[in-house]
């Protein structure tokens, strides 16, 4: 089905690394309070930049706003109905 999930460390990962993992497909980051880690938010800009991405905030929302993501939602919290509906 073309799909595959990771779950990174931001710290730890490399955005040429996970896009190269990707291939041709779109890249959907879900994550949690990503505006306030400057890993994060680097990791998830820095996919941006070269490669489609999606971002779903599962928190609240801030003013942060990732350059050159194609969508940006949030969630306005982590529960499992909160996911649900992102999805």
């Amino acid at each position: 089905d073309g799909v595959e999930q990771l779950e990174v460390i931001a710290a730890e990962a490399s955005p040429e690394a996970i896009a190269d993992r990707a291939g041709s497909r779109p890249i959907v980051v879900v994550g949690r309070h990503t505006h306030r880690f400057p890993a994060s938010r680097a990791l998830i800009e820095g996919l941006a930049a070269a490669h489609p991405v999606g971002v779903v905030e599962m928190g609240w929302p801030s003013r942060w706003r990732p350059a050159n993501a194609r969508a940006f939602v949030t969630t306005y919290g982590a529960s499992r109905a909160n996911g649900q509906a992102a999805a």
